[in-house]
Parts: structure tokens; C-alpha cells; sequence
């Protein structure tokens, strides 16, 4: 692992990531699809919780829902596909909403 940089480095479709196991430091690679949909899971967890009397709650809504869509059909294909960069259209969008959604708070 020599081509590590800073705590991570991502190289082709896999990601690098820092896991600490019995006090040891370990580098584990995980596919960067893995990555995208753990990040989607902790986006729509995220999103629910906007104040319910928020514009940005309601648009929140419709996300999660598209989000849970893209979700359900990468987890229920062994053989789906990242379709030419929804979940991660979907993630950037999420995040928008959420950062709005907490300038009103």
C-alpha cells in the first residue's frame, strides 16, 4: 500500500478506507458502488429528520423516496449498474437539500 496518500486513496473501482482492528491500523478496500450506497443509506436517514414545517422537508421527501428507488434496484440485481451516475446525481442532490433544509433551523 505505498501509493496511500493522507488516510485514503481511491484507485480504479475500489475505495480505501482506514480500519482500526484490535488496536491495529488496517487499510480495507471496499467497491466504490458499496461506498455510494452506505452514503445514500446515511443521507435518507438524514433527510427524514428536517423540521416536518420545512419547504426543504417536503422536497426531502420526494429525494428519499428516488433515493430508496435506486437503492432497491442496485440491491435487487446482482447484476446492476451504477446507471450513468444516478445515486451519485441523487447523493449531491440530497446533501443540497439537507444544508438548506439546516439553514432554516
Amino acid at each position: 500500500m505505498n501509493n496511500r496518500t493522507n488516510n485514503y486513496s481511491r484507485v480504479s473501482s475500489l475505495v480505501w478506507l482506514p480500519v482500526i482492528i484490535a488496536g491495529q491500523s488496517k487499510v480495507k478496500a471496499i467497491d466504490a458502488m458499496d461506498h455510494g450506497v452506505e452514503l445514500a443509506r446515511l443521507l435518507i436517514a438524514r433527510l427524514e429528520r428536517l423540521s416536518a414545517d420545512s419547504y426543504w422537508a417536503h422536497q426531502a421527501s420526494g429525494l428519499r423516496g428516488s433515493l430508496l428507488r435506486e437503492l432497491d434496484r442496485l440491491e435487487g440485481s446482482p447484476t446492476a449498474q451504477r446507471g450513468e451516475g444516478k445515486l451519485d446525481d441523487l447523493i449531491e442532490q440530497g446533501f443540497a437539500v439537507l444544508e438548506r433544509g439546516a439553514r432554516e433551523i
